[in-house]
């Protein structure tokens, strides 16, 4: 059966966020859906208007806010934007980045060369040894101009040590992510969904 083009676009779509490991629950994630007064909206869609250029500069953004604000959703988009460009992205929550890194040579291969790494909740699991990896991933990164995106809690989160802070500060930009909590949105849709 032949998809309408429409469809054919969606499904391509969908397969390239697969295959950058981007969670599946994240395909639908829009830029239009933050808020017109929100604060951070105008500087988003800055580098997303400019994200060849951004990418090809190796410039990134670090997405700070509580939690439930959309900073994931909005790494996602830019990630979007990259693949519709025919760049590469990699999705990578913290709490995988040891496993990646150490036990998955081809895992570790990819965060350091694809075109945006998205590197998501960190400060999740805040160890010494995490900090370095992070600090060594964001610093060859950096070093090569290949573009990141970090999303975290706290713009002085205890992973950001000095080391990765001077880094960033010469290849990223922080952007805080603030607004309505949109797990409670969809908490109250799930449960409608679920008792009618």
């Amino acid at each position: 059966m032949k998809l309408p083009l429409k469809e054919e676009v969606r499904e391509v779509g969908a397969q390239l966020m697969q295959r950058s490991h981007i969670p599946s629950r994240y395909f639908s994630a829009d830029l239009k859906l933050i808020s017109e007064d929100a604060p951070h909206r105008i500087s988003v869609e800055k580098y997303v208007s400019n994200i060849i250029e951004n990418t090809w500069k190796g410039y990134g953004l670090l997405l700070y806010g509580e939690w439930g604000v959309g900073k994931t959703a909005i790494a996602v988009c830019v990630g979007q934007e990259v693949l519709a460009h025919y760049g590469t992205v990699m999705f990578t929550p913290a709490s995988l980045l040891v496993n990646h890194w150490i036990e998955r040579p081809e895992e570790r291969d990819k965060m350091l060369g694809v075109d945006l790494l998205i590197l998501d909740d960190v400060g999740i699991a805040d160890t010494e040894y995490n900090r370095r990896i992070l600090e060594t991933i964001v610093r060859q990164r950096s070093d090569s101009l290949r573009s990141t995106i970090i999303t975290a809690n706290s713009p002085g989160s205890g992973i950001l040590g000095d080391g990765l802070k001077s880094v960033m500060t010469e290849s990223m930009v922080a952007i805080k992510v603030a607004g309505k909590n949109w797990r409670e949105d969809k908490r109250e849709e799930v449960k409608k969904e679920i008792l009618g």
